[in-house]
């Protein structure tokens, strides 16, 4: 389940350029901490692995919200046009035969 969009959020989709910026450098900075953790021989120990899945954890919240921010700063699509029903112009019902 993804979490309602907080006033965090909110505000950097507000911002126009770089509203993903900090986001982006945070998860950067988990991502080369996690990899450090796993390729580490501490990694096997049961210290290392709940240090490993907290990082995972914190990773995958930072997307979530980049994927919130993404989607909360995207315009809202434009509906289609609705064609005119017929009769409905100027002139109503009035049909036009030569033979």
């Amino acid at each position: 389940m993804i979490a309602p969009l907080t006033a965090t959020d909110r505000a950097q989709a507000a911002n126009t350029a770089g509203s993903t910026g900090p986001l982006q450098a945070q998860l950067q900075k988990c991502q080369t901490e996690l990899s450090s953790w796993v390729n580490c021989d501490s990694a096997k120990t049961s210290s290392g692995q709940a240090r490993i899945a907290a990082l995972q954890a914190q990773v995958q919240a930072i997307e979530q919200r980049l994927a919130r921010v993404r989607e909360a700063a995207q315009p809202a699509a434009p509906t289609p046009a609705a064609a005119p029903a017929p009769g409905s112009g100027p002139l109503g019902n009035i049909l036009d035969v030569y033979a």
